[in-house]
């Protein structure tokens, strides 16, 4: 718990309160608590990194241990790694394999936050149709959650994003963060960050964005730190000024860059193949 707390505030603290727990454990044999523990030091990986490996052996442990909860837990997280990675196929794999467990066991909250992980991955495939549908099968759960909601619109936003539709992309993540702000959460979501990242490149209200995505975020992440770095505005081409570095909107240019060669990946449920990448020059288009 103590561990948990100190993560809102210094990853460090927390990863040697980890540590702690973990050397505990491993010294009396507690075999449950050393798996928590891995999968906790995993999680500040994740936070500061994007490095799966001790997770990744969390879920080697809970999988043995019979703690299949875990495993599917930490799945989800395998799978927001991908995510973050901007890798369709793993992000898609890992949250099938979540979705899987989650059916099993009745894991509601869990099996909701899987299928809108996979909203994602086929957000950035480019397969709209499948992400409306694992968006309303998420919704269908019935869970209260906020966030969920606040998930389900960044995930629009992400799509709206790659068909060049910059307009209902603000408006997704827009909603997706006047949502978030009113729920009682404990970490700051990356599309929060991507949300101050966009409304900087279009030139609105960017200053304000900016301060509230660092004020919310923890200082040591990556995108944070671009954020910082980010000029409040970009002259436009017609005044002479310098193109605008990739780094400030990175998901749409990375991800046609990355087209060739992804993985393919669908569900049980028969949700559509994948779609043709959009490529960055694509002209803008409404829904």
């Amino acid at each position: 718990m103590l561990g948990r707390i100190a993560r809102n505030r210094d990853l460090a603290e927390a990863e040697t309160m980890f540590a702690r727990q973990l050397d505990v454990a491993a010294g009396h044999g507690l075999r449950l608590w050393a798996t928590r523990a891995t999968h906790e030091l995993g999680t500040l990986d994740l936070m500061r990194a994007n490095k799966t490996d001790r997770l990744a052996r969390a879920r080697e442990l809970a999988a043995e241990g019979g703690d299949l909860a875990t495993a599917a837990t930490i799945d989800l997280q395998l799978g927001g790694s991908g995510w973050l990675a901007l890798d369709a196929g793993a992000c898609l794999e890992a949250a099938l394999r979540c979705q899987h467990t989650a059916q099993r066991f009745h894991l509601d909250l869990l099996l909701a936050k899987a299928l809108l992980l996979e909203a994602a991955a086929h957000a950035f495939a480019g397969r709209r149709a499948a992400m409306e549908l694992a968006i309303a099968q998420a919704e269908r759960i019935g869970r209260p959650e906020a966030d969920l909601e606040a998930a389900a619109w960044a995930r629009r936003g992400m799509g709206a994003l790659l068909r060049e539709d910059r307009d209902r992309a603000v408006a997704a993540y827009d909603t997706a963060v006047s949502t978030l702000r009113e729920a009682a959460t404990v970490y700051v979501r990356p599309y929060w960050l991507h949300w101050a990242l966009l409304h900087t490149v279009q030139d609105d209200g960017g200053d304000q964005a900016r301060a509230e995505a660092r004020r919310v975020s923890q200082a040591d992440r990556p995108l944070t730190q671009i954020i910082s770095a980010t000029p409040t505005r970009w002259p436009r081409a017609a005044e002479g000024g310098p193109a605008r570095p990739r780094h400030c909107l990175p998901m749409p240019g990375r991800l046609a860059r990355r087209r060739a060669g992804r993985r393919s990946a669908t569900s049980p449920s028969g949700r559509p193949p994948s779609a043709p990448w959009p490529t960055g020059g694509a002209s803008r288009r409404s829904g």
